[in-house]
């Protein structure tokens, strides 16, 4: 709730704070979602303290790109898709002749985890919670990865 209203320690100079240290104003950016967006992210001040934009969506696809290229399971992928198994979720993901079929359900959670842990790396002091919302583009890019195309065919 102190983020909500304010660290009165934090604001008040009587307590030695800073009135523009904590603020409730949120940061609103308004955009129109496009039919080729694949998904966004949203993230605490954590996770931009010390990798910007760029850096994050990198991360995401170059982990979107491996997992859909490779011809076995990691760790990782073979954790989410368990997870998405034990919930009861239909994802589509299955395991098939040595490698994975690769899914928007997966992508999003590993592409949190990716984030999360390059955060973490990165010696992060902060909260780094992470969302992503994949769109509906999303499936249709991972279906055409998983079918062979090259990310640099898809996204162009």
């Amino acid at each position: 709730m102190s983020r909500t209203f304010g660290d009165i320690e934090a604001k008040r100079v009587r307590y030695g704070g800073n009135p523009n240290v904590v603020v409730c104003d949120p940061e609103i950016r308004v955009f129109k979602l496009q039919p080729n967006f694949d998904f966004f992210m949203i993230g605490c001040d954590g996770i931009f303290e010390r990798l910007d934009n760029k850096q994050c969506i990198e991360a995401i696809w170059e982990r979107i790109n491996e997992q859909t290229h490779q011809q076995t399971i990691d760790s990782l992928s073979m954790h989410h898709m368990r997870q998405s198994n034990n919930t009861g979720k239909k994802t589509g993901s299955r395991a098939t002749k040595g490698n994975i079929n690769y899914d928007e359900h997966i992508a999003a959670a590993e592409g949190v985890e990716i984030v999360l842990r390059e955060a973490a790396a990165s010696r992060s002091l902060d909260n780094i919670t992470i969302l992503i919302l994949g769109l509906k583009n999303l499936k249709s890019t991972i279906k055409k990865l998983n079918e062979g195309q090259t990310l640099q065919q898809v996204r162009h």
